[in-house]
């Protein structure tokens, strides 16, 4: 599959899918994420997270449908489970 398939929203936009006005509210999602795994899926590319790097600065993170999924779940106040390990 294609990167932009896989990893296809911004924070902006993957706040916007899960009904913010932008990325503030998801961000603050993955902060829940954080505090309950202990895991910053930010810091490192995984299923949910991808840094598209120039060099060795990062440009862009992008993020995909699974943590979109996720982060409904968070949001709606569900159980999760994250499925992955910090390096």
């Amino acid at each position: 599959m294609a990167f932009n398939a896989s990893y296809p929203f911004t924070l902006t936009t993957l706040g916007q899918s899960l009904g913010f006005k932008g990325w503030h509210d998801a961000n603050k999602l993955l902060e829940v994420v954080k505090n309950i795994t202990n895991v910053d899926i930010k810091t490192f590319d995984n299923k949910y997270h991808y840094a598209i790097m120039n060099g060795d600065e990062i440009q862009s993170h992008r993020y995909s449908n699974y943590l979109r999924e996720l982060l409904e779940k968070v949001r709606d106040g569900e159980e999760f489970e994250l499925g992955i390990k910090a390096p």
